[in-house]
């Protein structure tokens, strides 16, 4: 399940249902605009981010997750050091998700505790669905289902123009800064990540 010491879009191939990967951000760091051709589910076990789309933002602290349907161009902004763990799904893995918006989840006690081991087990997708791989994998995906949505969206002109710049949506509103872990927005020498990080 853990992905190679690798760029998603250099792994994304793999047979394996679901990826694993592991990343640490710094306070004030962005990820450029980019897609992937599986459907993502962005966790962050400290720090908060914001995920913007052509068609709004997703404010994701702790305890919740981020749903982003394969194909989906979006940047990335984090509030606070990001300790990242996202997991990547093969398309059709999780059908009950929505396929064209995103959707901010919450993540339970058991949800976490599969995320997080999911980034401990191996990538060997000759492994049958009754190792321990496979039934973590299982597992994700019937929590998933049954995980809560939460409304962390904040709409945005559906423009290209609005979206890189994010001027209604790049500020945090004041109802959601009891989830911040760090000072409020990122500083004026915010470090930039590779859109394929």
């Amino acid at each position: 399940m853990r992905a190679p010491n690798a760029r998603p879009c250099e792994v994304e191939h793999l047979p394996h249902p679901i990826l694993a990967i592991a990343k640490d951000y710094a306070h004030g760091a962005r990820v450029a605009w980019h897609s992937h051709a599986r459907a993502q589910l962005l966790f962050a076990t400290s720090g908060t981010m914001r995920v913007t789309t052509a068609a709004g933002a997703w404010i994701v602290p702790p305890l919740r997750a981020v749903w982003i349907p394969p194909g989906t161009e979006h940047a990335l902004a984090m509030t606070g050091p990001v300790s990242m763990r996202t997991l990547f799904l093969r398309p059709g893995a999780a059908p009950f998700m929505p396929g064209d918006c995103c959707r901010v989840v919450e993540v339970t006690p058991l949800l976490r505790a599969l995320i997080l081991a999911a980034m401990e087990e191996d990538s060997d997708p000759e492994l049958p669905p009754t190792s321990r791989a496979g039934m973590i994998a299982g597992l994700i995906v019937s929590e998933l289902e049954r995980a809560e949505p939460v409304p962390c969206a904040f709409p945005c002109p559906a423009t290209r123009g609005c979206s890189r710049s994010a001027a209604p949506c790049s500020t945090i509103p004041p109802a959601t800064r009891r989830w911040r872990t760090g000072p409020s927005g990122p500083g004026p020498a915010a470090a930039r990540s590779p859109a394929c990080s």
